[in-house]
């Protein structure tokens, strides 16, 4: 289907795009083979491409990739805020599997106790995301002379969390192992896991801001961070007791 006008806007055509809105100049009457060698594949081809660049991006550059991201290099990058809901979905999943095959359950939980566990179970998807927000405004304001504003750090934040859930998922799906398995060599894989996990922030900050501070300057922010962020999890954690408890907070939780 040819025309002067974008048949999507009506804006006058001068490329092969719509120079309003983006749409093909040239686009074909929809046949089922167009539909699958087009809009199918090449759409889930073209999905999967930016969500496994993003991801590779997150574990050899991310604090680079933030940054150019944050400076206008997007196409080749997948939305990771709609990622990182995607994979804290997925995460989510094989843990509730994970603790079925292994049969964990709670099996002793005070009234209170079994408040809080349900809150968490249904919130858990919010409480990791709230991660975003404690990290950027927490770097905005240790690495503020950078100039980089709230929103922007967002970003950097945003790639942090993709990155620890990314392993985090890696580490739930250890637990679909047999018990035997998880002797050993995957127990020390694990302890690794969880030590890449920690210093991730690091990672990612340093790759972002590292070459700009000595060494020391650069060490001190980063434990400033973590400093703050522990007590800001530790602050909102006992708010939620609080209020889900109202002051009486007695549970007692124990996992088997």
């Amino acid at each position: 289907m040819s025309s002067n006008n974008c048949l999507n806007c009506g804006n006058e055509l001068n490329n092969k795009f719509c120079s309003q809105c983006g749409q093909k100049a040239d686009t074909h009457r929809i046949t089922v083979r167009h539909f699958v060698e087009h809009d199918l594949l090449h759409g889930v081809f073209h999905i999967e491409k930016g969500i496994l660049f993003t991801i590779k991006e997150t574990f050899t550059r991310p604090g680079k990739a933030a940054m150019d991201y944050i400076q206008g290099k997007r196409i080749s990058y997948y939305n990771i805020f709609y990622l990182l809901l995607v994979l804290i979905g997925l995460n989510i999943l094989v843990v509730h599997y994970a603790q079925e095959i292994h049969h964990q359950e709670v099996i002793k939980a005070e009234r209170d106790g079994l408040k809080l566990i349900n809150f968490f179970k249904a919130n858990i998807k919010y409480l990791i995301l709230s991660f975003i927000p404690l990290f950027a405004i927490n770097g905005w304001i240790i690495f503020r002379r950078l100039k980089l504003n709230f929103a922007e750090h967002h970003i950097l934040s945003g790639f942090v969390l993709l990155g620890c859930t990314l392993i985090g998922l890696f580490m739930n799906l250890i637990k679909f192992l047999p018990v035997s398995w998880q002797e050993g060599f995957l127990a020390y894989l694990e302890l690794a896991l969880l030590f890449i996990l920690l210093l991730f922030p690091v990672y990612v900050y340093y790759m972002a801001f590292g070459p700009k501070y000595k060494v020391s300057g650069f060490s001190w922010r980063m434990l400033l961070m973590y400093v703050l962020f522990f007590l800001e999890a530790i602050f909102f954690l006992i708010i939620i007791v609080l209020v889900i408890s109202k002051g009486n907070f007695e549970g007692s939780l124990m996992m088997k």
